[in-house]
């Protein structure tokens, strides 16, 4: 995991009320301890709304949630996530 995420999540913690500004280095410390072993491949909204405008494609934030969710829940593991699996989705959204 890149260092801006774990911020970014932290920043959410913090935002929420979850943890205070006070207990910030706590949180990343644990959070860099549980993805220090692991990796993650993130895509987000944005690169399903970028895709779909490449594509001519039109479609809402909320459609390109909906289409990123089934991405997610349908990939197949030995292809994994790339820009043809999003553009098929966005085809047969």
């Amino acid at each position: 995991m890149f260092q801006f995420h774990i911020e970014d999540m932290v920043e959410e913690l913090i935002k929420d009320g979850v943890c205070s500004e006070d207990q910030r280095d706590q949180a990343t410390k644990s959070i860099q301890k549980h993805w220090n072993e692991t990796i993650a491949i993130n895509w987000n909204v944005e690169d399903v709304l970028s895709c779909a405008k490449e594509n001519y494609i039109d479609i809402t934030n909320e459609q390109a949630l909906e289409v990123l969710q089934s991405v997610f829940e349908n990939h197949d593991a030995s292809v994994g996530v790339n820009w043809d699996v999003i553009l098929c989705r966005l085809e047969n959204y």
